[in-house]
């Protein structure tokens, strides 16, 4: 008699690694995105931080307010800080070094410690010349949507009704093809009340600059908003004739209309004014559009490669500055083209800015603080490999030659 045979044990099946890593080089807009409609939904380990938001919906680990908001502080507060107090008086050094420059005269410790001097005037100044305030500013995005979400939770009924109509509104508007001039006039209005014609740099104070706050704020929003409801990313992000010309007519109107900017007795300064506003608008949404969809199309596969530098940005992104501003005060005076040196000023900051990704982050406490884990090394790997490699066919090399004798 054949003994009875135990049911076969099938492995639970995960999600398939395009399914984890589809949209792993999508461009990079504020992740960890709050559902209007439920709970707050951070992205998983293994998705790209802090600016993109990866994976399928059904793999998002669901977690409450509470969680989120560690998240957020831990992503963005935390760097925000501890980066304002290293990197900051940094690039205030190379500004110091580069107006010594013109004089003839470098000193680097008098820049360093001019640098770290400068933290002494808190909290005036604090944006001044630096990149960090763009921190700042999603950290104030993410807390007024928690803000209003909050409040919307509060209404009940009346909630769930507020977002069933927002859902449609965006899947309306992703699918319109006037979408892109539909959020250019509003872009375009708050454009009128910068301090210049085209989007400020907010790095005077912390004090909130209204319209930068607006503009940025609605590209946050839309970006939450399209992550309910996926499938309307790809309708968004379409790649069609018209959205290429529409960006090549905005940026040339940009080109044009920059003129008479700085000639405010022109006879249609107003008029001109109005127009840069438009085509400034119109090529921000559709350079985000095409920007989105281009990737969408060339990274429809695992990329190790993309995966790498996907992980590395926001290191990038932090440290870039004082590499490029002393680089620039390094070079300034040398009888190169200029194009040479912007070549060898991006080569090296990025150079450097992969290398210590890799050697101080990537498997680090500091990876797991930007990223939300730790990884492996791999340039320190590749490097060791490369020179095992070469030195094998050294001696294989030797050893034929002796052979030959």
């Amino acid at each position: 008699m054949q003994q009875a045979r135990e049911p076969e044990r099938r492995p639970k099946r995960g999600p398939s690694r395009e399914a984890v890593h589809h949209d792993e080089c999508r461009a990079r807009l504020p992740n960890l995105v709050p559902q209007l409609g439920g709970r707050l939904r951070p992205r998983r380990d293994d998705e790209v931080e802090p600016f993109a938001q990866s994976g399928d919906d059904e793999d998002q680990i669901v977690l409450g307010a509470g969680e989120f908001v560690r998240s957020r502080v831990l992503r963005i507060a935390v760097p925000f800080v501890v980066g304002w107090f290293i990197l900051h008086p940094l690039v205030v050094s190379g500004w110091i070094m580069g107006s010594a420059s013109l004089r003839g005269d470098v000193d680097v410790w008098a820049g360093l410690l001019g640098g770290f001097q400068s933290l002494s005037t808190l909290p005036a100044g604090i944006f001044a010349g630096s990149h960090l305030w763009f921190l700042y500013y999603l950290a104030m995005i993410t807390a007024l949507v928690l803000a209003v979400r909050g409040l919307l939770t509060t209404t009940g009924s009346l909630h769930a009704k507020m977002v069933r109509r927002a859902d449609a509104a965006v899947a309306w508007l992703a699918n319109s093809p006037l979408s892109l001039l539909i959020l250019a006039v509003p872009t375009a209005a708050t454009l009128w009340f910068m301090r210049f014609w085209g989007m400020d740099t907010p790095d005077q104070g912390l004090q909130p600059n209204i319209p930068v706050l607006v503009i940025y704020g609605s590209f946050f929003v839309l970006g939450w908003m399209l992550s309910r409801q996926r499938e309307l990313i790809s309708q968004f992000a379409r790649l069609t004739p018209q959205r290429w010309i529409l960006a090549g007519l905005g940026i040339a109107a940009i080109l044009l209309l920059g003129e008479i900017e700085r000639d405010p007795g022109h006879p249609h300064y107003v008029a001109a004014h109005v127009a840069y506003a438009v085509s400034y608008a119109l090529t921000m949404w559709s350079l985000v559009s095409l920007t989105i969809g281009v990737f969408k199309k060339l990274c429809q596969r695992p990329n190790a490669f993309i995966r790498y530098v996907a992980d590395s940005s926001y290191w990038m992104y932090l440290v870039h500055l004082p590499v490029v501003v002393w680089l620039q005060v390094a070079v300034a005076e040398l009888p190169l083209h200029w194009s040479l040196k912007l070549a060898f000023i991006s080569t090296i900051t990025i150079a450097l800015s992969l290398f210590t990704y890799d050697l101080f982050v990537r498997s680090t406490f500091i990876g797991w603080v930007l990223n939300g884990r730790r990884r492996d090394r791999v340039m320190v790997s590749w490097v060791l490999s490369s020179i095992r490699y070469l030195w094998n066919r050294k001696q294989l090399r030797s050893l034929k030659l002796r052979a030959a004798r």
